[in-house]
């Protein structure tokens, strides 16, 4: 069941204009925790292309006022430059879930949905059913440019990090407590995941990693899974779960990475930011289809926030 916005019951639009703050009126009076996504619309999010700005960054620091500025430029002057300005991916609501994809599917190219709200230390709960192979993830502290945050992994894929780190745009490395590959199934489903190998991205050892032997008792393939990501200070400590089991921690203010440190971290990423999802960019070469199959998508739901 595809839900539109323009296209919903009288009685449902008519509950929405009693109601206009339904979708970020708390709903824990307690701890502040509230929805990010009401289940039927879009509300509240807004796409925009992936653009990166991490090969202008790795030349130097850029002036936030200068950043959006200069990577538009550096876009424009590349041969498929209309293509990927224009491209903000194929978002839609279907039976309760965010479903995102690329946009003609197989086009390769990649996009976001991001919050119209920002946010900066917060705690984050969401359940995913993506297709397998897929590579994407939660971007927070995001910069409206597209890939520029850190990311919360979520990788139904051969070699992918589900539950571990990766930093957008300065550094560009990742921090995973292992990877995974499975048996490709019709339909992009997938089963019988085992442990993968490391690929040959910057890496960055955890703080707390969990084991591949636990994970794989509580992780469901081809099915529902739910995620909690919690972010806290300006250069953050991250730690994440996947259905109850902690999988990760790190401190990034302990991190020295080329491109990467904690100066650096609190003046790029140190304030509010949006949250994004993700859909991965999948030119030809490099991983091919394992970085995005060809009509293949994400789904989110029951997505919620509190503010700390």
């Amino acid at each position: 069941m595809l839900v539109a916005a323009s296209t919903l019951p009288k009685q449902l639009a008519a509950a929405e204009l009693a109601l206009p703050d339904r979708l970020y009126t708390t709903e824990d009076t307690t701890h502040g925790k509230r929805r990010l996504f009401d289940g039927v619309s879009l509300r509240g999010w807004r796409a925009i292309p992936r653009l990166d700005p991490g090969a202008l960054l790795a030349n130097g620091d850029v002036p936030m006022e200068e950043l959006e500025a200069r990577t538009l430029a550096h876009y424009r002057a590349q041969p498929d430059a209309e293509a990927t300005l224009e491209h903000k991916g194929k978002w839609e609501v279907i039976d309760g879930a965010i479903v995102g994809g690329q946009q003609p599917s197989g086009s390769g190219l990649g996009a976001y949905l991001i919050t119209e709200e920002k946010f900066q230390d917060f705690e984050l709960e969401f359940e995913a059913n993506h297709d397998w192979p897929i590579d994407s993830g939660v971007l927070f502290r995001q910069h409206p440019l597209g890939a520029m945050g850190y990311q919360f992994s979520v990788e139904p894929r051969p070699r992918g990090n589900n539950g571990g780190f990766y930093v957008n745009g300065i550094g560009n490395f990742r921090s995973a407590p292992f990877y995974i590959d499975a048996l490709e199934l019709p339909n992009f489903k997938y089963t019988h995941v085992t442990q993968g190998v490391h690929d040959s991205r910057p890496f960055w050892p955890l703080d707390y990693a969990a084991h591949f032997e636990d994970f794989v008792k509580i992780w469901r393939p081809s099915d529902w899974n739910t995620f909690r990501l919690r972010c806290e200070g300006k250069v953050p400590k991250l730690t994440s779960w996947i259905n109850g089991l902690k999988i990760a921690e790190l401190d990034y203010a302990n991190v020295w990475m080329p491109g990467f440190n904690p100066e650096r971290a609190q003046k790029y990423l140190g304030g509010p930011g949006h949250i994004g999802l993700e859909v991965h960019n999948s030119p030809p070469g490099g991983m091919g289809r394992n970085r995005w199959a060809p009509g293949a998508v994400t789904r989110w739901r029951n997505i919620t926030i509190q503010p700390r």
